[in-house]
């Protein structure tokens, strides 16, 4: 259950330098947009317990941008300026970004484009908030332009980027002016945020203290006197590689506990295995333990060493905080009770806090009909991919956008053939989500097509990133590497499924592991968008079933669709615990 923070709310208003757009006079064309910055370089302040600091990327003083009308794609493109929060607080905080009109402004606010991250539309579309005084600047109008969220001690960088919008005329670009300063507001406690409601309900544990999506729980001799003789020990680089299930051998990279990569049996010169992990002898197979953390050794003995005893994993629930494409994701994982939405007459469940602060939500159940292919051709590489026969390679600089017109047929920037599960859920999108476009955020999906690499011990497997990672490293990751492919790689999507990391991370285990108390648990198959690979050219996806993740689905085998949204990052609520029986209620 989800408690208030009744902590005092410190309110901080913070004051960017002057920004403003200067129109010099042009007969016909358009005006030159030029951005004069009063403070120039980095500009440090603190304010109460909040640290923020000021740059504009291209350098200090004046910088001339683009000065006529602008695409959106190519206004994006322009360079922003850096805004960087950091919240030294004991506390969750939420802030705003608020940006002020000056009162000489001519030009319509309907003529300006302001993106604030991945989010932008025209000014005059931005709800206003009360006025600002500002020492030195006349306020006509103050709009909140972003909101978010900082967990204790964790930073946000803040990108505010402006441009003329394309449609406007020659008459209403030229001989205009338009001068703004940006503030930020910063509020200890929620401030009815949704993300704050979660990120206040649970611990937040580091990624690094996480194995294959449970807690790892230990107790630890330090700094022991051991005289443990070198023979066929199997050492590993980091705890993080250790992989629950039975003991197991490490022998020929089949282990357990470690890939072959990591696996190393006959060292002879432990002394380069300082701070690494073995098992020294074959007690860890039959009792369980102790494992040994190597402190220090010659050439033919361990002489120190951390004794390490396992006594369980953790299926509680929780928060992980872990990289993301965008900043820090915090991922609900384990038996978490409330985290249920009533978004669009649907249910959901809270998936994770993406790092750009927008909320990501999974359908609490399947939808109808119960079960749908990924791809109806199998027979080749391309079709694990979400589109193929890309025109460009979908990749962070240049991810493949979908974008919502209106209609079941969502535009692709990328030219590229839609699989059949994202037509069927984008048709699901507009009948059952058309109305709420405006409250959910473009969010980034991996459909990670990373070079396949051929199976040493077959050469008809090949297997995706994702196997590499999830299956054999035991290390899933919310950060999509770029794809050489022209089918697969990095969206900006309305809708989507879930990565078999983030299935991992919050707490479906590998392969025949079960885990019934997974909060996303259900005794029917269900698909990822992750490839896992390819037999005889055969594309298969990854997809859960029974509580543990499962690869031997073909992409033209039917699994339940569970949709994937990601909700506006400001996005507040009327009522509800986020209990099953009372859910949280978006505003």
């Amino acid at each position: 259950m989800i408690k208030e923070n009744k902590k005092t709310k410190r309110n901080v208003a913070i004051i960017i330098i002057g920004l403003i757009l200067v129109v010099a006079v042009a007969t016909l064309s358009y005006a030159l947009w030029t951005r004069n910055f009063t403070e120039t370089g980095v500009n440090k302040n603190i304010y109460d317990c909040f640290t923020i600091s000021y740059q504009e990327t291209k350098g200090n003083g004046v910088t001339l941008e683009h000065g006529y009308p602008q695409t959106d794609e190519d206004g994006m493109q322009n360079s922003p300026y850096e805004i960087t929060i950091k919240n030294t607080c004991e506390t969750i905080a939420t802030y705003n970004v608020i940006l002020n009109k000056e009162n000489s402004s001519t030009l319509d606010e309907q003529y300006l484009k302001v993106a604030v991250g991945d989010s932008y539309k025209n000014l005059n579309e931005y709800e206003t908030t009360t006025t600002q005084s500002i020492s030195g600047f006349n306020t006509a109008a103050s709009y909140i332009i972003g909101t978010g969220v900082l967990t204790p001690d964790t930073t946000k960088i803040i990108d505010v980027r402006s441009w003329m919008d394309e449609d406007t005329s020659v008459a209403n670009g030229t001989n205009k002016e338009f001068t703004f300063k940006i503030t930020i507001e910063a509020t200890a406690g929620d401030s009815g945020l949704l993300a704050g409601k979660i990120l206040k309900s649970y611990p937040i544990t580091p990624e690094e203290e996480m194995i294959n999506g449970y807690d790892f729980y230990s107790y630890t001799k330090y700094n022991q006197e051991v005289n443990i003789k070198i023979g066929s020990e199997y050492f590993m680089d980091t705890l993080m590689n250790v992989h629950y299930t039975d003991y197991g051998q490490c022998v020929n990279g089949q282990g357990n506990f470690a890939p072959s990569e990591h696996c190393i049996e006959g060292v002879t010169n432990p002394s380069e295995y300082i701070n690494w992990y073995t098992f020294a002898n074959e007690d860890y197979f039959t009792s369980g333990g102790p494992l040994y953390k190597v402190l220090e050794a010659n050439t033919t003995t361990i002489l120190k060493a951390d004794e390490i005893y396992f006594d369980g994993y953790d299926v509680e629930e929780g928060i992980v905080a872990t990289p993301d494409d965008n900043g820090t994701s915090y991922v609900l994982r384990g038996k978490v009770n409330d985290n249920y939405v009533k978004f669009a007459n649907q249910d959901w469940r809270i998936v994770r806090i993406n790092g750009d602060g927008t909320i990501r939500l999974i359908l609490k159940d399947r939808i109808s009909p119960i079960s749908q292919v990924f791809n109806k051709t199998s027979n080749g590489l391309k079709y694990v991919g979400y589109t193929y026969d890309n025109d460009t390679k979908c990749t962070k600089t240049s991810p493949c956008k979908s974008t919502y017109t209106g209609s079941e047929t969502f535009v692709n920037s990328n030219g590229g053939t839609n699989s059949d599960i994202k037509k069927y859920l984008e048709q699901w999108y507009h009948t059952n989500l058309g109305s709420k476009d405006s409250q959910i955020a473009y969010g980034t999906y991996c459909n990670d097509t990373t070079m396949p690499k051929i199976s040493k011990t077959d050469n008809n497997y090949i297997y995706y990133g994702a196997y590499e990672r999830v299956g054999e490293r035991h290390e899933p990751s919310l950060n999509c590497p770029d794809t050489n492919e022209n089918y697969g790689g990095l969206y900006k999507l309305k809708i989507g499924l879930l990565t078999v990391d983030e299935m991992n991370i919050a707490g479906l285990p590998w392969y025949n592991e079960v885990n019934s108390d997974y909060y996303m648990y259900h005794n029917y198959w269900w698909w990822s968008i992750s490839p896992y690979g390819a037999y005889n050219s055969v594309a298969h996806e990854f997809n859960s079933y029974n509580g543990y993740i499962d690869y031997d689905s073909g992409v033209g085998d039917s699994s339940a669709v569970l949709p994937v949204i990601n909700l506006n990052s400001d996005v507040q609520i009327t009522g509800g615990d986020g209990t099953e029986s009372n859910p949280y209620v978006v505003k």
